[in-house]
């Protein structure tokens, strides 16, 4: 928003960059990046602690630490792929039409998002955090 000197019409400010909607809408995306960074750095410490318990020579441990690690990720999925996809929409939406941009690649992002949910589709997900939850242990796998 920096450098965008073009507003609209509606706009409340004569820059994008003074405008309270967009300065909103700015504030709404980064407080998402950094939940979606907080979730992730979160599984990724549960993965680090399976990789260390994995590495003690305790199997029922290493066993525990592995799901947990497991749980862990698909809840970051389940929560991050959603934030994602909502936060891409709404870039455009105070990005203008050069968010747009072929050489901007914004769209990626949501492209990236959709791909993953689509590999590893949050339904699954939720039923095995919902089964963690309810059980304390992991599902078990389809024979």
């Amino acid at each position: 928003m920096r450098p965008r000197t073009r507003s609209y019409v509606n706009a409340t400010a004569a820059l994008p960059r003074e405008d309270p909607q967009v300065l909103a809408v700015l504030g709404e995306l980064s407080s998402t990046s950094f939940a979606a960074a907080a979730t992730v750095a979160a599984a990724a410490r549960k993965l680090e602690a399976a990789r260390w318990s994995l590495a003690s020579g305790h199997p029922d441990d290493a066993r525990a630490a592995v799901d947990a690690a497991e749980i862990a990720v698909s809840q970051a999925q389940i929560v991050s792929v959603s934030q994602v996809l909502n936060a891409t929409s709404r870039l455009f939406e105070v990005g203008g039409a050069s968010a747009t941009a072929a050489g901007r690649s914004l769209d990626r992002h949501w492209r990236n998002a959709r791909t993953v949910s689509s590999h590893n589709p949050a339904i699954y997900k939720a039923r095995a955090v919902g089964y963690w939850a309810v059980t304390g242990t992991r599902e078990p796998l389809p024979d």
